[in-house]
Order: C-alpha cells, then sequence, then structure tokens
C-alpha cells in the first residue's frame, strides 16, 4: 500500500492525482484510513466515522475539492464500504494489511491502492514498521511552503484551529525543520521526493518511483506537471519573513540544495 506525505503545501496533492490518474493505482485523497492503526475494529471505526463527519463536504477522498453535497455523501458512503469490508477480514487491531486488503477489494483496477495526507509525516515511525506499507515523503523549499501555507490560513483555511496554529512563518519554519529530521530519520525505509525535481524533471523521477512501487511509468500524466510555482515566496512573504525562515531552517535548507 503506498503512503504518500510531507509538510503541507509541498506537493502532496500533485503527487498524489499523478499516481491516482496512473491505470495501475487507485490513491484516495485524504481518507485517513492509516491515522487509526493498531486500534481494535470498534474503536477504528468510530474515529473513522468521526473523521468522515468532521471532513463533510471540505473536500472529497476520490475527487479533489468539490465542494458540495454530494460529496459529503460519497464521503460517507465509501467509509460505511470501507468499514464493512475492513470487519469481515480483521477485528483486532488493525494493520495496514488489512487497510490495504480493504482498498483493493474497493478498487480492484488498482494494482496498487494507497492514502495520501500530510499528516502521516508526523508518525513515520509507526508507518515503517509495517511490512504493507510503502511510504512516499515529498518535500520542498521551506520558503515556498511557507508562503503556499500562509496564503491558505489568510484566505480559505481562516478560522480552522488546525491551520492558526502555524500561522507564521518563524512557526511554519520550526516545523518544516522538524519533519525534515523526521523524513532523514526514516530515509532507508521511505522513498524520498524533491517537489523542485519533480515539477522540472517529472518523467524521470516518476520513472523512479514507477520502479519502487512496480507499475509501468507510463502510466503517469506527465505532461500535467507545470514547474510554474517554484520561488513563488519572492512574491508571498516579506523580507521579515524570509529571514525568520533563514534563521532557523537555513542550514537545513543549505543542505538540500535550497539557497
Amino acid at each position: 500500500m503506498l503512503i504518500i506525505t510531507g509538510h503541507q503545501r509541498s506537493g502532496t496533492t500533485m503527487l498524489r492525482y499523478l499516481c491516482d490518474a496512473h491505470p495501475q493505482m487507485t490513491v484516495t485523497h485524504e481518507f485517513g484510513s492509516l491515522l487509526f492503526m493498531r486500534q481494535p475494529y470498534d474503536e477504528y471505526a468510530q474515529n473513522m466515522r468521526e473523521r468522515t463527519a468532521s471532513v463533510g463536504a471540505r473536500w472529497g477522498f476520490l475527487e479533489t475539492y468539490k465542494n458540495s453535497q454530494r460529496t459529503r455523501t460519497e464521503n460517507e458512503a465509501l467509509t460505511e464500504q470501507f468499514l464493512q469490508r475492513l470487519g469481515e477480514i480483521e477485528q483486532g487491531p488493525i494493520t495496514g494489511t488489512a487497510v490495504q486488503q480493504t482498498l483493493q477489494q474497493l478498487f480492484p483496477k488498482g494494482v496498487v491502492v494507497g492514502d495520501k495526507l500530510p499528516q502521516y509525516s508526523a508518525g513515520l515511525g509507526k508507518i515503517t514498521k509495517d511490512p504493507a506499507l510503502d511510504c512516499v515523503v515529498i518535500y520542498r523549499d521551506c520558503r515556498d511552503v511557507a508562503s503556499s501555507y500562509l496564503h491558505k490560513v489568510r484566505t480559505e483555511w481562516a478560522g480552522f484551529a488546525w491551520a492558526e496554529k502555524f500561522n507564521t512563518a518563524e512557526k511554519l519554519a520550526h516545523r518544516w525543520v522538524e519533519r525534515m529530521e523526521m523524513m532523514e530519520q526514516y530515509a532507508d525505509k521511505i522513498f524520498t521526493m524533491k517537489y523542485e525535481v519533480l515539477v522540472q524533471e517529472p518523467a524521470a523521477t516518476l520513472a523512479a518511483l514507477a520502479e519502487w512501487i512496480g507499475v509501468d511509468p507510463a502510466g503517469f500524466p506527465t505532461n500535467r506537471v507545470k514547474a510554474t510555482s517554484v520561488g513563488n515566496y519572492k512574491k508571498g512573504l516579506t523580507e521579515a519573513e524570509v529571514a525568520d525562515i533563514m534563521r532557523i531552517a537555513g542550514e537545513k535548507m543549505a543542505h538540500y540544495g535550497y539557497v
């Protein structure tokens, strides 16, 4: 089972689209099916239903950002179908294998099934211990991450408590460093991808991913990848915000070629 994760605004949604568009793959959009691993089935099911209710119609688990009542209905239907089949497979602590088998029943065309969720990047220790899970972490220039995130906080994410926790460039820089260090800690067990390389060299980058997960590299729609968002922080951050980021994350950024 493929896990796509990384700091928010690092390209996880784009990578999920590229993978889900592959004819051999089905990757859900922030379904969260691995958030509650190792819980007994009843507890897991309750948490999945509560998560689905909290998401509502803000995005679709199968399609991106439809923002409609239909999305709410579709999300609830998928959750119930998933939980019914999962309960037939496993009643004890829920494992990656049980989740994978359930998703493969729901989406039989997928040689590879998976889920994309930025929050998974905080739990790589648990994810990498499960032999059924293959994790891809995509990372991006901290300045572009902060610029994009802050724009969202000031617009469509305004008012959400989870977004307001990271409402300054300084806070985002600290979290970016933490997530990069987490990625480094498990680097030998995951597939890492640099956002800037993906958008500038999509064919080669996705071919390497295809070899790692065992699918045909020709299945990725590389013509849909554009490199227009690299360096956008120059228009989105103040000089003071850039200075805060460089003070906190500059050393780590330099290590990954962000100068």
